[in-house]
């Protein structure tokens, strides 16, 4: 075996002959002669390298030292010891062959291995692999420890120590892997061996397997603690599964969790302890707590537990060693290990300390004494660290361990101190002793040493190490350390400044120097020892050197702040004495320290609070003032840099103060120079900043910079009220101390200012900030007034014209330094109120110094309509879109407007277009009035456009992917992104403009150029330099940026950003687009490769808009790129769709082009779009259609994966082909793909899809431009002819064919089969029909049939030659273009109609099924012929029609003709009695069926019948009461079509008849007019009724009011009901003037009903209300025609009854409803006259007081509408202004009256005021209901208006404190849902009343109104959370009750809603 090669072969031949050995051997049929070869063919089976053979040996030599050791032991125990000693030393095996022919005595044998030749070359199994088979081989022999243990136990401890002849080995020379493979099997072996205690080496063996626990190896750990238990310990064998559960790395975690090591821990042993019965059922027995460890057993067990965790404990390379995460586990040890008594850690710290320390010291160190001496345990250091054991320790020893060992040690030490400090803490003296003689690396670094990463890693590992120890252990002194490690730590801190230049984060000596100075115990080294004073020299010298990162300056000043507070000022002032002046120096420098970025920017080192700190500490060192002046200056550097950290600012601010607070102990001011300096700081961060704590502050900065300049003491304290805060509330505004500064400056406190440049900066700085504050109106308003008051100061001055010495030093020189500055910021702010603020500014700017805002003054004028400014921010979208306009129109004519393009009316117009909502349409008009100012920019303007817009694009692009991370993580979504789009179409347009500019000379054809525009950009673009720049800019940074956003993630496109890089590709030149598009088209292309549906969709709409910005010129290069891109799998479904998508884009946009939507110059049109692109297209819809597509589209799976297999859009195509080819030239070429499958489509299928696409080209053929009505003619008469001839041709041939073939089988029968000729079918038949249908649709449309008589004539015979057709689609067709010449009139119909006639009859008896399509042909040309002809039926065919045409009318497919077909007869009046017989079925069908259709049809025939048809009076009676006996029909649908019949016969019946039939129609149409229940129905009655009543002469008009008048004096509520119906239906059908005095004489009832019923309380949905709403509906009717007048005596008295209660507050909406129309109509017509006296007054304010509160009542209703309420709110108007001319009278007469009383049980208001009325009105707006919206805005517009119809003067007082409550709940955070349109009515309010009181006390009043309602909450908190402290359980029911209120309000919005969405939710059905 050994000498052949081991092949497939070869080795199924060895294996047979083992398993023979092996029989053999088991039957015992072999001589114990043969065992030793055997033993030693089986040994040499495991040199050879094929494992099959390596088990069956083994089971040879297992049976062989069963069956006799004694022969087969030796050669097996020599075999072991030699493979043994050969995988130690190495080296190759020597041969065995030899040895083997020795113990051979046998001839045979020996002739055999004499043969026998070594295979050249060691190249066999190794011998581990062999010892480890050997091993194996023992294994399964468990006798043979008691005969050979002790050899076997030797051989075991010196392979675990690597021992060979008595010479150890080292383990790093051998393979890991394979020794553990053999250390596993030798477990193996010692696992079988069941008495261990017998063998010599018991010992030995004991502790060589406690050491083997700590090997890394989880499975030799499992096996040596299970060799362990052989040993029978009574400590171990209780825990073996926990602690085999320890070993495994799968379930250390739960063990750790169930198996609590620390003392005392108990657990809960819930199963395995019951009795048999019980575990046998399964039944968990539980029984008390027990410990986890006893006692008794924690000595032995917790040192054998360490030895399993401390594997797991270590570090490797790339961090835990072990699989899975096992830092967690790491951490999770340690915690276990943290719980156990200090004394029981003693062998974890043996095990770390071992390679440190001689193990004959190991004692001393861990327990504190040796054994032979006896010395007492070290106690735990209270105060100090001893550091005795330093003198202990070999030094010698500790410089031979590697560095390696060192750093496992400290980083094993860092993790113990932080996860189990209290333990350590008692060895930490010889755990400190040990890491400081170890050092920072153990050797000395010198300057030119280059450290390797070992040594530098064991460096930082003992930094941290330090850094753990003086953290956790900080109350303890480590003095005797200290001088050591100041030693090792001072050339490392040395060479800090090159380790820093390298790191990125501070070094660990800075750290540490950072953790020994935030303690007060370690800091005084500081102070003891001079040698320390270079570790702080060290670290100071990095402040000064450049590249190193902030972090580590960061880090020096915060540790040097520690310091100050740990040592205290003299200490510190000691430690530093040297370098305070150095660290000063640097800190100042650091203030106005720049850098450099790559980008060549100047960019300021960021300042930390901990250096602001630092100078404030070092502060009160400074004694000069000139280096506090400098130092101030330094500090106003800093302040103004822009930083977006507001804290340094804040601490600055606060070190600032402490500096000019620093000022007063030394002589002397501040310079002006430097004061000025620090102003101008200050009122920039004034305006910046809007925090409350940043204002306090800022407000302590003024008042100290006030002390000490006498310059600024007279503005510093309103600066200081101007940014006063609250002391007894957090960061509270104090707006009583603000508003009363606002009030202080007047025009004189301006004008007296000597420097304004100084003085009035900052304040102006600061009223600006209020100003941009959306949230704070009454700040808001206040700061306005005062600036207006400014710029009044300012005009007035320079009206004065005051001489200064220069613009400083006036105010007109703050305007454009100031505030024309400010208010530009200000126009970017979000809030529309606070940029109407600003352009009010601007608006005042404009229109009072013109001479300085030229520009300005052109957007105002004196006419408040025309003023551009005052509209386009205003609140009314009308105004703002006729401002647009006028702002576009100047921009297009004034180039002057050029300079305030981008900094004012760019901020205005953006905000309307990036309106996700556009209302009104402003978002279009803004964006063109944006383009009209791109003309007269230059090239610069126009570049910083383009920046602005694609920041703004950037911008938007980062919120989207924002929302789509949101998305991911389910979070809300923020809002749509239209304002990305907006921006994008922005960029469009711009660019647009652009290249319409410059591209326009240059003969682009699409471009419009007006040569007296675009003068800046044309100026531009002549400049080829200047030209080459633009397109530079355009190339390198315009279109990378809309190529990056091209795609919104991995495959969504942009829209908006891929039609704009084709916008930008059209402005650069040829050669550049034809380079850059092709990699756009492609990128597009390429998305529709997706598999997502809706990304391809997105795609195809991008690619159609790119398709028409590129025009039809480039579609062949588009259609090339889509089909090389999309050529595979589902990619050519894609293909097919998309083509039609591109096609499908040119036809839309042509039809927007001819609808005028399109404002381009030349009209798009489709005539030969296409032309250049057909010869591509054809084959690619050809496949589409014809291969092996269209099969892939009839698989359900792959229709339903996608939506591009559902449906063949290459049908479509065609007809899009044909729409936009030349006629004359392509069409033939259009036909080609038909007419070449014409002869070999015999199949089914081809012939379905040869048809799609000849009715396709059908559809598109009448769309072409280019084909007129001749030559479609021309084509039609072309293809019938030859169609109508060929068959005909061939019908002959056939017939012929045939008697041929008759006479030849006469004659042979042999010869007939070949004598017959197979007709060819060529399916001509399909053009044919195509031509048909082509000629069926222009006829139908009349688009063939115009002045084309001449060409139609002679197609009726060839049409009536084809009806005869065999194919039934023709015959079809050409009876329907038959039907459509028929009305033509032609002479050739005439000629042809009787044969015409009888092919129809002839067709319909052979067809038989009256609902065929051929049927129905027929019958339509019969129908025609009976309209169009002069043709007649005999009397047996009309017969035979009636008959055959008329057996289901209510037949869906048939109905339509045989309706027409009986309507023709009946207006032939061609008499017969299946006619009437039939009209009675009609009028039954018209009632009784359910089909619409029918119903509509019957009434039509029935119609023609009554009006055409020979009928005499008693059969027209009789039809009339069969119809009216309909009315009582049980379904709603048969009674309304009965209905409309009866109306559409009284509009038709001419005046005598109604006349005569006038009671036949009147009386049943007003019973039902009250008895039908359905609404419907009786909306279709008072129709009818109406109709009757308008269309009847006088007489019948008379009778009908004599019947009213009747029905009203007799006592029927219903009859009465109906009297007023019918009169206000007269009223209404114009019988009003007619008819008046009959109809003015029932008025009196009207209002005796309504005095009547309106005292009946009766609910709102019985029938009492009915009769009142009807009388006042027809006492309005009455009023709006003008029949009665308000001032009649009727009206006053039904005036007296519409204001009571009883119709105003009815329980009825309807009644309450007119009841207020009415009492509106009244008052306006003045019919409340006003008082004249103080009596008349005082009368009228009690009947005023009582209607306003029932206005109000009504207001508070839950059903009010918009419509409603403004009813009630003019009402409240009108009522409220006789209410204060009331009062205006009482006043002027000293009139004085209590007003508040109450009456009749409600609180109602006896002498009324309009103050109460605003009160009560104004209550309404806090109402948060969604049905209350409509109240909330009524309310809002009546506080606007109310004042404007009044006396202004004294009624804006009443209603200003109400209004202003109103504005302050609808802007306050709790009021923040509510809605827009209350929002909008608020902000109405606000600038009406603003317009009437001023701004000022505007603002007064609503901040003392928001002051109030803040108190009035807080007292309503307070009272709720003492209630719950005095009276929890009333506090209880009240929460119950609200929660059960909300509850009942959500269901009432969902039911709400669901009504809106269209009906009451479905509820789940249950079986």
């Amino acid at each position: 075996m050994e000498n052949e090669q081991i092949t497939l072969k070869s080795s199924r031949h060895s294996l047979m002959l083992i398993d023979k050995i092996s029989r053999g051997i088991e039957a015992n049929l072999l001589d114990a002669e043969f065992y030793l070869p055997i033993a030693m063919f089986m040994c040499a089976a495991f040199r050879i390298q094929y494992s099959a053979l390596w088990k069956p040996a083994t089971k040879v030599l297992g049976m062989l030292i069963k069956r006799h050791p004694k022969k087969v032991w030796p050669f097996l125990y020599s075999t072991l010891t030699t493979e043994q000693s050969a995988f130690f030393v190495g080296k190759q095996r020597e041969q065995l062959h030899a040895s083997l022919l020795l113990g051979c005595q046998i001839g045979p044998l020996k002739q055999e291995f004499q043969k026998f030749q070594q295979p050249a070359g060691g190249s066999g199994t190794d011998s581990g692999t062999v010892l480890q088979q050997l091993l194996v081989v023992l294994a399964k022999v468990p006798e043979v420890w008691s005969m050979h243990g002790n050899e076997l136990l030797d051989m075991f401890l010196s392979f675990c120590n690597c021992e060979v002849e008595g010479e150890r080995v080292q383990k790093n020379k051998l393979a890991r892997r394979a020794w553990s493979a053999g250390l596993s099997c030798w477990l193996d072996l010692l696992a079988v061996n069941k008495t261990p205690k017998r063998l010599k080496l018991s010992e030995k063996l004991y502790i060589q397997l406690e050491e083997l626990l700590t090997n890394a190896d989880p499975a030799i750990q499992s096996k040596a603690l299970q060799c362990l238990q052989m040993h029978k310990l009574h400590f171990l064998d209780p825990y073996v599964d926990h602690l085999q559960g320890l070993c495994n790395q799968k379930t250390i975690r739960n063990v750790l969790v169930r198996f609590p090591l620390w003392p005392d821990a108990m657990v809960l042993q819930e199963t395995g302890t019951g009795t048999g019965n019980q575990s046998q059922r399964g039944e968990s027995v539980i029984h008390p707590k027990e410990y986890a460890i006893l006692p008794e057993h924690r000595a032995q067990l917790i040192p054998m537990i360490i030895r399993i965790l401390y594997p797991r404990l270590k570090k490797g390379k790339n961090g835990y060693i072990g699989r899975g995460n096992t830092g967690t586990l790491r951490t999770n040890i340690l915690n276990v290990l943290g719980g156990l008594a200090p004394h029981e850690l003693e062998s974890l710290f043996e095990l770390l300390l071992r390679p440190f320390i001689a193990s004959s010291q190991l004692s001393f160190f861990v327990k504190g004494y040796e054994e032979e001496c006896g010395l007492q345990k070290t106690p735990v250091p209270a105060e100090a660290v001893s550091g005795h054991f330093l003198e202990q320790i070999d030094k010698q020893h500790l410089e031979r361990v590697p560095v390696k060992t060192q750093t496992a040690f400290l980083e094993s030490m860092c993790d113990l101190v932080l996860h189990m400090p209290s333990s350590v803490l008692h060895y930490l003296d010889c755990i400190c002793s040990v890491a400081t003689l170890l050092g920072f690396g153990n050797c000395k670094i010198d300057e030119d040493e280059v450290k390797t990463t070992v040594e530098h890693n064991i460096r930082r590992v003992a930094l941290k190490f330090w850094i753990q120890i003086f953290t956790e252990f900080e109350s303890l002194s480590f003095s005797v350390f200290w001088p050591i490690l100041l030693d090792q730590i001072n050339p490392i801190a040395g060479k800090m400044q090159v380790e820093c230049l390298s790191l990125s984060k501070p070094p660990a000596v800075l750290e540490l120097f950072n953790v020994v100075c935030s303690s007060e115990l370690h800091s005084n080294i500081f102070v003891q020892y001079p040698s320390s004073r270079e570790w702080i020299c060290s670290t100071i010298e990095l402040l000064g050197v450049d590249g190193i990162h902030n972090t580590t300056h960061q880090l020096v000043f915060k540790s040097l702040q520690k310091l100050y507070g740990s040592l205290g000022p003299s200490n510190f002032n000691c430690a530093l004495s040297d370098h305070l002046n150095v660290l000063l120096t640097l800190l100042q420098a650091r203030l106005g320290e720049s850098s450099t970025d790559s980008g060549g920017k100047c960019r300021f080192q960021v300042v930390s609070n901990h250096e602001l700190g630092m100078l404030q500490v070092l502060a009160s060192c400074v004694q000069s003032q000139d280096q506090y002046c400098n130092l101030i200056c330094s500090f106003a550097e800093f302040l103004k840099r822009k930083s977006k950290h507001d804290s340094s600012r804040v601490s600055a601010l606060k070190t600032l103060s402490a500096l000019l607070k620093g000022l007063n102990h030394l002589p002397g001011c501040l310079p002006d120079e430097v004061v000025a300096k620090i102003v101008q700081v200050l009122s920039v961060l004034a305006s910046r900043v809007p925090d409350t704590n940043f204002q306090g502050i800022l407000s302590q900065v003024f008042a100290e910079l006030g002390k000490v300049s006498s310059l600024f003491e007279s503005t510093a304290e309103i600066c200081v009220g101007l940014n006063a805060v609250t002391t007894d509330r957090l960061e509270e505004k104090d707006y009583e101390t603000r508003l009363a500064c606002y009030s202080r400056m007047s025009e004189p406190f301006w004008i007296s200012l000597s420097r304004p440049s100084i003085q009035a900066a900052p304040i102006l700085h600061t009223c600006f900030r209020d100003l941009r504050d959306p949230e704070d109106m009454a700040l808001r308003h206040g700061s306005a007034a005062c600036i207006l008051r400014l710029l009044k100061a300012a005009s007035n001055q320079r009206c004065q014209k005051t001489s200064a010495s220069s613009s400083e030093d006036v105010l007109i020189g703050l305007l454009p330094r100031v505030v024309y500055p400010n208010i530009k910021s200000g126009l970017t702010s979000s809030s529309l109120s606070v940029r109407q603020e600003h352009v009010s500014l601007l608006h005042v700017l404009g229109a009072s110094f013109p001479e300085a805002f030229p520009a300005l003054h052109l957007l105002t004028d004196e006419e408040q309509e025309a003023d551009i400014l005052q509209n386009i921010i205003h609140l009314q979208s009308h105004r703002v879109s006729r401002a647009l306009a006028r702002l576009k129109r100047l921009l297009q004519g004034a180039p002057a407007l050029s300079s305030i393009y981008l900094d004012v009316l760019l901020p205005i117009l953006l905000p309307y277009v990036l309106d996700a909502k556009d209302s009104g349409g402003l978002s279009e008009s803004a964006v063109m009035a944006l383009e009209a100012g791109v003309a007269f920019l230059t090239w610069p303007q126009f570049r910083q456009l383009l920046n602005q817009l694609t920041c703004l694009l950037n911008q938007k692009h980062k919120e989207t992917e924002e929302d789509e991370i949101m998305a991911h993580l389910n979070i809300e979504k923020k809002k749509s992104n239209a304002a990305h789009r907006a921006v994008v179409r922005a960029i469009c347009v711009v660019l647009g403009k652009y290249s319409d500019i410059n591209l326009a000379p240059n003969g682009w054809p699409d471009a419009e150029y007006d040569p007296e525009a675009s003068v800046g950009l044309r100026c531009a673009s002549r400049n080829p330099a200047l030209q080459e720049e633009m397109h530079k800019y355009l190339l390198g940074r315009v279109l990378p940026v809309l190529k990056g956003m091209l795609l919104e993630d991995s495959e969504v496109l942009n829209p908006q950003v891929a039609l704009a890089n084709v916008k930008v590709l059209k402005c650069l030149p040829k050669e550049i687009e034809e380079q850059e598009l092709p990699s756009v088209l492609q990128s597009v292309c390429n998305v529709l490769k997706s598999r997502n549906q809706e990304v391809r969709n997105k795609t195809r709409k991008v690619l159609t808009g790119i398709t028409l910005e590129l025009g039809p010129s480039y579609l062949p290069y588009l259609i090339e790129v889509i089909a090389s891109s999309l050529s595979k799998g589902y990619q050519v479904h894609v293909l097919g769709y998309t083509l039609h998508s591109l096609l499908e884009c040119f036809v839309v946009r042509a039809k927007k082009s001819e609808m005028g939507k399109l404002s381009s110059a030349s009209p798009h049109t489709m005539e030969g779009a296409f032309d250049e692109s057909l010869s591509m297209l054809l084959p690619l819809l050809e496949t589409d259609i014809f291969g092996q597509v269209s099969e892939e589209r009839e698989v359900d799976k792959i229709a339903a994966s996608m939506k591009e297999a559902r449906t063949c859009m290459s049908y479509s195509s065609f007809q899009i082909l044909a729409q936009g080819i030349s006629f004359r030239q392509q069409f033939w070429h259009l036909l080609q793909p038909v007419r070449s499958r014409l002869e070999n489509s015999q199949q089914y299928s081809i012939a379905q899809k040869l048809e799609g696409i000849l009715a396709s080209i059908s559809q598109g053929l009448f769309l072409n431009p280019s084909a007129s009505a001749e030559d479609i003619l021309v084509l039609v008469h072309t293809l019938i002819e030859d169609g109508v001839t060929m068959e005909f041709e061939e019908q002959k041939a056939y017939e012929s064919n045939k008697q041929t073939v008759g006479l030849v089988q006469a004659s042979t029968s042999r010869a007939a089969p070949n004598l017959a000729t197979k007709r060819k079918e060529v399916n001509q038949h399909f053009l044919t029909a195509f031509a048909l249908r082509v000629l069926s649709y222009g006829l139908k449309h009349d688009i063939l049939n115009k002045n084309t008589n001449s060409m139609l004539e002679p197609l009726v015979s060839i049409l009536v030659q084809a009806a005869r057709s065999k194919h039934t689609t023709v015959s079809e067709l050409s009876i329907r273009c038959l039907c459509h010449l028929m009305p033509l009139k032609l002479s050739s119909v005439e000629e042809n109609a009787t044969e015409m006639a009888n092919g129809a009859y002839i067709m319909l008896r052979q067809v038989g099924n009256c609902s065929s399509s051929l049927a129905q042909s027929c019958l339509k040309q019969l129908c025609a012929l009976f309209n169009c002809s002069s043709y007649e039926p005999p009397p047996y065919e009309l017969v035979f029609l009636l008959k055959y045409a008329f057996g289901d009318l209510e037949d869906s497919s048939t109905m339509s003709t045989s309706f027409s077909l009986i309507k023709s007869i009946v207006k032939r009046k061609f008499v017969c009695v299946e006619v009437y017989d039939l009209m009675e079925k009609i009028e039954k069908l018209l009632v009784r069926s359910h089909s619409p259709q029918v119903r509509a049809l019957c009434s039509q025939v029935l119609l023609v019948f009554f009006l055409d048809y020979p009928l005499g009076e008693k059969r027209l009676q009789r039809h009339l009461r069969s119809l009216f006996a309909n009315f009582d029909y049980e379904y709603e649908e048969g009674r309304i079509a009965a209905y409309d019949m009866v109306y559409t016969i009284i509009t038709k019946f001419p005046v005598e008849l109604l006349d005569a039939q006038f009671e036949l129609f009147f009386f049943p149409l007003v019973s039902k007019l009250v008895s039908d229940s359905s609404h419907n129905c009786r909306l279709r009655v008072g129709t009818a009724l109406q109709a009757l009543l308008k269309e009847t002469g006088d007489q019948s008009q008379n009778s009908a009011v004599d019947f009213c008048v009747k029905w009203l004096e007799g006592g029927n509520l219903m009859l009465q009901r109906t009297a007023c119906q019918v009169i206000g239906m007269m009223v209404d059908s114009g019988l009003g003037k007619k008819l008046q005095k009959q109809l003015r004489k029932t008025l009196p009832w009207h209002i005796s009903m309504l005095a009547n019923d309106g005292k009946q309380d009766g609910p709102a949905h019985g029938t009492s209300w009915q009769i009142s709403y009807f009388a006042l509906c027809t006492v309005e009717k009455m009023l709006n025609r003008n029949m009665v007048n308000v001032k009649d005596p009727e009206i006053a008295e039904m005036e007296v009854l519409i204001a009571s209660d009883d119709f105003l507050l009815h329980n009825h909406l309807w009644v309450r409803k007119v009841s207020s129309r009415l009492l509106l109509m009244i008052l306006k017509e003045g019919a409340l006259p006003n008082s004249s006296s103080s009596t008349e007054a005082e009368s009228k304010l009690d009947s005023l007081g009582k209607l306003a509160w029932a206005l109000i009542a009504q207001l508070e209703a839950n059903e009010v509408d918009d419509e409603f309420v403004e009813i009630i709110v003019q009402n409240l108007i009108i009522v409220g202004s006789h209410i204060h001319n009331a009062w205006s009278i009482l006043e002027s007469c000293n009139y004085q009256s209590t007003k508040d009383i109450s009456f009749d049980g409600r609180e109602r208001i006896w002498k009324p005021t309009v103050d109460w009325i605003a009160r009560k009105v104004s209550g309404k707006i806090a109402c948060s209901a969604d049905r209350a919206i409509s109240a909330r805005v009524g309310a809002l517009k009546f506080l606007a208006e109310f004042p404007s119809k009044v006396s202004k003067e004294t009624t804006v007082e009443d209603i200003l404190p109400s209004a202003s409550r109103a504005l302050v709940v609808i802007s306050s955070s709790a009021a923040s849902n509510t809605p827009d349109l209350v929002h909008k009515a608020a902000d109405e309010l606000q600038s009406q009343l603003r317009s009437l009181v001023g701004a000022e006390k505007m603002a007064l009043t609503f901040a003392r109104m928001k002051e109030l309602l803040t108190q009035k909450r807080q007292k309503r908190k307070n009272a709720e959370a003492l209630r719950a402290i005095v009276d929890p359980e009333a506090h209880a029911r009240s929460k119950l009750r609200q929660s059960r209120k909300r509850k009942e309000t959500k269901k009432r919005r969902i039911e709400e809603l669901q009504r809106y969405r269209g009906g009451p939710s479905k509820k789940r059905l249950h079986r």
